[in-house]
This record gives structure tokens, sequence and C-alpha cells, in this order.
């Protein structure tokens, strides 16, 4: 497991894992002081992964950055964006190329006003 981020009410924590697993992105939820899974997917094969996750200050989107985040990969540089609520999450967006950095992403970020999303690369670009 390489990250983990709160949701912003403190009822929901996602984590991002990288290869060897069947779910990549998991999302629980907390209740009588224990852990419940409410969502996972898998968006990568075993060689690839989740490096980064961040909830919007409302907790209604979750970004995902990695390497290859696709079933099929053909790209190392890629983010997914999930609308998420404590009964459903739907991928909204899925981000890929050269649009992003030439490397595998390692770090994503909303602003305060959930406007803008700031990506981070292995090769030191801001996107």
């Amino acid at each position: 497991m390489f990250c983990v981020d709160w949701s912003p009410d403190g009822r929901h924590v996602a984590a991002g894992i990288f290869g060897g697993s069947s779910e990549n992105i998991i999302t629980f939820s907390i209740s009588n002081d224990d852990l419940h899974v409410t969502f996972s997917v898998d968006c990568c094969d075993s060689d690839n992964g989740i490096y980064s996750v961040h909830w919007t200050s409302s907790g209604s989107y979750l970004a995902v950055g990695g390497r290859s985040l696709n079933v099929n990969p053909t790209t190392t540089h890629d983010i997914r964006i999930y609308k998420f609520d404590s009964t459903s999450t739907e991928s909204l967006a899925y981000i890929s190329g050269s649009v992003l950095s030439t490397s595998t992403i390692r770090s994503v970020n909303w602003n305060p006003d959930n406007i803008y999303l700031a990506a981070g690369g292995e090769d030191s670009v801001l996107t």
C-alpha cells in the first residue's frame, strides 16, 4: 500500500495499492471502530498501481494517480477521477498521455476550491 487519504468528514479512508492485488483502489468506512470495505476496483495489472489518492474538500470526488491505471495498460502516466458517495462510486474521467507528465504520476492533489487538480510525476513535472 503506497498511499492513504481520509475523506474530509472522517467517515471514509481511501487506500492505493501497487501491484500484486486484485483490488488497487479500496475505500473503507468506519463503523464501531472497525473498517468496512465500501468500494474497491481493480484498475491495474500486477506490475503497476496507485501512488496517490486524494479527496476533494467536499468528499464527493477521489483523484487517483499512478502507473498504467487501465486494465490493458498502454501508458505509464495516468489519473482517474471517481465520483463517490456512501452507496456508489462511478469513474468519471481517465486522463493519460502527453497532457500529463512523461513518467509515472506520483502525487495528485485538489486545490481548496476543488476546481483544479495538480499532478506530479517522476520527471519532476507539475501538471
